[in-house]
């Protein structure tokens, strides 16, 4: 028995292929049981359609003239968020129609595409406009940001995505939306679902690496009961700089 191993569940179905092959003579037709019980592991049918079996659901059928018949496991479009790669097992077992040799089991896994992917496939995007530097709704935001940020792909979204202000103490201050429930990072940053976020601050435009987030400190994060969250920053040293610019840097984790 013989694997195509993996299988993805988002995006691009990609069924995963089992092979059950004879030696030998190929005159007649040949009826090889499958053990079915053990096609599950950490998969459940939810997760999963299944062909090839004959009628009584427990034996393949290799055709007369034939070496070969498939096992064909189709994964599912799954409605919860990316569950982890769960992998099937599938074994031959012995019948006194024929004699076992070697592979007599095989095992395959279904794989979740990135949260990225996901997203993209959640909110309808097609493949070929799936890249994250893609503009879809043409309102000059990039697919990356516009699933960093919360925000619909399909639909032009007002520029004011990321807010710049002062508080009430003078200090410069940025305020964003991210993903919930994320971690924080040794370097400040914040990641979840695959998105980092770093806030930063720089007192030059004309050097690309003075961008730093050493200044940022964190004033008030708000949940916003769709699984994201407002937060804002302040740039510590905007009170005592002539001028100081502050950004967010959103990059993908793939």
């Amino acid at each position: 028995m013989n694997p195509d191993p993996f299988g993805f569940r988002f995006g691009v179905y990609d069924p995963i292929r089992f092979e059950v092959r004879r030696t030998g003579s190929t005159a007649a037709s040949l009826s090889v049981m499958v053990n079915r019980d053990l096609l599950l592991s950490s998969a459940t049918p939810d997760d999963y359609q299944i062909t090839g079996f004959d009628v009584d659901g427990q034996s393949v059928r290799i055709p007369a003239g034939r070496s070969s018949a498939e096992i064909v496991v189709s994964p599912k479009f799954d409605i919860e968020y990316p569950e982890g790669t769960e992998s099937l097992v599938l074994q031959v077992t012995a019948d006194p129609a024929y004699g076992l040799t070697s592979n007599t089991s095989a095992t395959a896994s279904i794989l979740d595409s990135t949260p990225y992917q996901w997203w993209s496939y959640q909110m309808g995007i097609l493949v070929s406009n799936q890249s994250p530097t893609t503009d879809v709704d043409g309102d000059g935001t990039p697919n990356l940001l516009e699933m960093a940020l919360g925000n619909d792909p399909k639909l032009p979204d007002a520029p004011n995505l990321i807010q710049q202000g002062r508080d009430a103490e003078g200090y410069l201050t940025l305020s964003f939306k991210r993903w919930s429930g994320g971690v924080t990072n040794s370097d400040g940053s914040y990641t979840q679902h695959g998105v980092t976020y770093k806030p930063q601050a720089t007192s030059t435009l004309e050097n690309s690496t003075s961008w730093a987030n050493s200044s940022i400190t964190i004033t008030s994060i708000t949940d916003t009961g769709d699984g994201m969250e407002l937060v804002t920053v302040r740039d510590v040293l905007s009170i005592s700089q002539p001028s100081r610019f502050l950004r967010v840097l959103i990059t993908l984790n793939q």
